[in-house]
């Protein structure tokens, strides 16, 4: 099935009842719970929900990350614990969704895709993640366990990061905005190579730069389907009114995720228009080089007209041709000819269509 077009014809699901919608990139799911306060980051991870219940009851952990979506049961049981509306458990379980933003009293949900970008098969990978923001704490729903949040996970080591003094609204725009910049990283990385196309487009028709071409259209328009949903939802949580962003506190960051959203919207509408910019020129060199060819065969197939014409006239087998009997006929004809073809060749030339 093509990724810019997915039907949901082989996900039938009962309506109302929780399901999986993907593929299942875990054997079991993991969950994380990360203790943070400025003096520690404790992390700990477990499979066993009965062990999530209690540890529940004992702790609060600002970051609950979730890895593995296919386990609808624990996927509801979790739902249940936080109170979340079975509206958003569906959207959770269901990779396919569409990034968006949705904002609850007691809680603020977020759903976008966290790009990876394949380099040996020159393929952009998306992953379905969820954010859910509670008064205290992060609950986030990812579909494997390649963690997707290096860079904040190794700002959490550090005594001084803000994320350890600030509370879970800073910590949740911190992980989104490793994911923009994910984005960005992937979009630096193809446009560079889209770029580098420039100098060859002019002189290479061969069918390689035409299937490159085609490669990064392909790639450019199926990040173009990720960012625009991507910038709606920031947008939304950007403009947010809720009582659990703290805007004075958060403000820098917001202002940091609505122009880099933009910045790569941006960004990605030029590298299409450029890519279609590219193959158009690409066709027309094409086009430039067969029209050429035709040219030149259109010019011999005139200059051998009359030389096959008199060829013509002197193979046909009358016995009373006058010049048969010539003696020279024969070199005659040969100058004739060659004159023709030089005379016609110099006129073409002065014309310029050689």
């Amino acid at each position: 099935m093509a990724r810019l077009f997915k039907s949901d014809r082989k996900e039938v699901k009962e309506f109302g009842k929780l399901g999986f919608v993907g593929t299942q990139k875990m054997d079991k799911p993991i969950i994380e719970a990360l203790q943070i306060n400025e003096s520690e980051v404790h992390l700990e991870s477990f499979s066993d929900l009965s062990k999530f219940t209690e540890y529940r009851k004992n702790h609060t952990p600002r970051w609950l990350n979730i890895m593995g979506l296919h386990d609808s049961e624990m996927i509801e049981r979790l739902g249940e614990a936080y109170d979340v509306h079975p509206m958003i458990l569906d959207k959770i379980s269901n990779t396919e969704a569409r990034s968006s933003f949705e904002d609850y009293d007691e809680y603020i949900v977020l759903t976008l895709k966290m790009l990876h970008f394949n380099e040996a098969e020159m393929e952009i990978e998306s992953e379905h993640i969820t954010f859910i923001l509670l008064e205290d704490r992060v609950v986030t729903f990812q579909e494997h366990q390649d963690h997707p949040f290096g860079p904040i996970m190794e700002r959490l080591k550090k005594e001084t990061s803000r994320i350890r003094k600030s509370g879970a609204d800073y910590l949740m725009l911190s992980l989104v905005r490793a994911i923009i910049n994910q984005y960005s990283i992937i979009l630096e990385k193809i446009g560079d190579k889209i770029e580098n196309l420039e100098e060859s487009i002019f002189a290479d028709t061969s069918n390689n730069l035409l299937e490159e071409l085609t490669t990064y259209n392909a790639e450019m328009s199926y990040m173009h389907k990720i960012i625009r949903p991507a910038k709606e939802a920031i947008t939304l949580v950007c403009k947010s009114d809720s009582d659990l962003i703290d805007r004075e506190k958060s403000q820098y960051i917001l202002n940091h995720l609505m122009d880099s959203v933009n910045m790569i919207s941006e960004t990605s509408d030029s590298y299409r228009m450029m890519l279609h910019d590219q193959l158009n020129i690409y066709h027309t060199n094409v086009a430039s080089k067969l029209n050429e060819m035709f040219r030149i065969l259109t010019i011999f197939s005139v200059i051998f007209v009359p030389l096959t014409f008199l060829a013509g006239i002197y193979g046909m087998n009358f016995e009373n041709i006058p010049e048969l009997s010539y003696h020279y006929g024969y070199h005659v004809v040969w100058a004739i000819m060659i004159t023709m073809a030089i005379g016609m060749l110099i006129y073409f030339r002065r014309k310029g269509w050689l």
